[in-house]
């Protein structure tokens, strides 16, 4: 009896812990300009020094700037990614962040059949 109470319990708090990081409903939006604006504060939000972001170019020791005009559809998967301007030491750091940004998806909901697009900068030191 008691190992299958704490089965329940331990099961019950993966699903608190998990639920908040990797379970969030996309926000919906409808405006163009409110929708890239969210799109660009969640990139904001993947630098900060706690963010996604920021933790794979860590890894992955990525530096250099880039600035880059990103794509993406109505449910907030990157299509398409275009270096207007790069300043990396290598190929194969643009290379490797160009396959992050294609696998990358907004956390937005947006009207059916719609793309959208803009430009940010990305500075690595």
């Amino acid at each position: 009896m008691e190992t299958n109470m704490f089965r329940i319990m331990l099961f019950a708090a993966v699903l608190l812990l998990y639920y908040p990081a990797h379970g969030q409903k996309p926000v919906k939006l409808s405006e163009t300009n409110e929708i890239i604006a969210f799109a660009k504060k969640q990139l904001d939000q993947g630098l900060q020094a706690d963010g996604d972001i920021t933790e794979f170019v860590v890894k992955k020791q990525i530096k250099g700037h880039f600035n880059v005009d990103l794509s993406f559809d109505e449910r907030g998967k990157v299509v398409s990614v275009y270096f207007v301007d790069k300043q990396a030491p290598d190929l194969r750091t643009v290379t490797v962040f160009r396959n992050y940004l294609n696998e990358y998806s907004f956390n937005i909901k947006a009207p059916k059949g719609r793309k959208y697009k803009f430009n940010y900068d990305f500075n690595f030191n």
